[in-house]
């Protein structure tokens, strides 16, 4: 109700006065309307977030809340394209397509540096400080 009653008071020229808010209680209410399973409703609130970022960074918390939702509606497919699209815009792209024996490689190569590592090696490694990175590590 009071995030509701909060948008209902959002002029356009807020988007620029008060950006930082505005965005926040955009995507907060959309991430209410996602647990409440407001689907249409979370989407209204995205689309103006989506409309008014002019950067990845002030998207990233809409795009978020729209690929749980998507996954939660066993829409499995466009949770991943949205996801890969996301990723794809911080720098991360993955191929279309891969073979078994392609990921069945790629499991060797990362158990590999895993097992390379003792458990005081990985709990002692310096915190991811790179920004985008760890916004696609969310992803």
């Amino acid at each position: 109700v009071f995030l509701k009653a909060g948008i209902g008071m959002v002029a356009e020229d807020d988007w620029e006065s008060h950006r930082q808010l505005c965005f926040e209680l955009f995507n907060l209410c959309a991430e209410v309307e996602y647990i409440l399973g407001s689907f249409e409703s979370m989407r209204g609130h995205l689309e103006h977030v989506l409309l008014r970022a002019r950067t990845v960074e002030e998207k990233l918390p809409a795009y978020f809340i729209l690929v749980q939702s998507l996954g939660t509606q066993l829409l499995v497919g466009d949770a991943i394209d949205t996801a890969s699209k996301v990723l794809a815009q911080l720098g991360e792209t993955f191929p279309s397509t891969l073979s078994q024996s392609e990921v069945v490689q790629e499991i060797i190569v990362t158990k590999a540096m895993l097992q390379a590592k003792s458990e005081d090696d990985l709990a002692n490694m310096k915190p991811m400080l790179d920004g985008e990175k760890k916004e696609a590590m969310r992803f």
